[in-house]
């Protein structure tokens, strides 16, 4: 077993773990996450790997950090979270996307900041949109990407930032460029 796979165990089995302390069924936990209960199941017993939406929603209803979720580690820090440079908690799934949470160890957030690197490598429409229980804001820092939501897109730039209920459906994709590079912080 690989180290990504040995990592989307222990990811599982804090879900199972996390769901039967919490006294919440199998069926109840797939009907939240608003998916076939198959499907979840396949997540819980590592068979599939977890989107970011995948832990963000089952960390809002766990009642814990999807920091704690990704590292078995509840974070610690109630004064200041300073991230530096380049190490924030990485979450890297798809090929394509990378989050860095950049307050991953500050407890009881009432926002979820991170540093995304979407690259080119997949083209619009080949993204199942996803959507989770918040808002979010998206600042460009670097490159250009084409922003869908529902049936809206538009192509923002270096510079240009926007604010969106997150509950819609959406996606991102890199456009005229290697890489977009944005932070974006989801508000609970």
């Amino acid at each position: 077993m690989n180290d990504q796979q040995n990592q989307i165990k222990m990811i599982a089995l804090r879900i199972s773990d996390m769901r039967e302390i919490r006294g919440i069924t199998v069926e109840k936990m797939a009907e939240l996450m608003e998916m076939p209960i198959e499907e979840y199941v396949s997540y819980e017993e590592g068979k599939q790997d977890f989107s970011f939406s995948f832990l963000y929603k089952s960390s809002g209803i766990l009642g814990v950090e999807m920091a704690e979720l990704l590292t078995g580690e509840m974070p610690k820090l109630d004064f200041a979270a300073v991230v530096r440079a380049g190490k924030g908690l990485k979450y890297e799934r798809r090929k394509d996307y990378e989050h860095a949470h950049l307050a991953y160890n500050f407890k009881l957030r009432k926002a979820d900041p991170f540093f995304v690197t979407v690259k080119s490598d997949c083209k619009p429409g080949q993204r199942v949109p996803n959507s989770h229980d918040s808002q979010e804001f998206m600042y460009i820092v670097s490159g250009s990407l084409l922003f869908q939501l529902d049936d809206y897109t538009t192509v923002l730039h270096e510079g240009d930032s926007v604010y969106y209920d997150s509950t819609r459906p959406h996606a991102m994709y890199a456009v005229d460029c290697d890489e977009c590079k944005f932070v974006t912080v989801i508000i609970k």
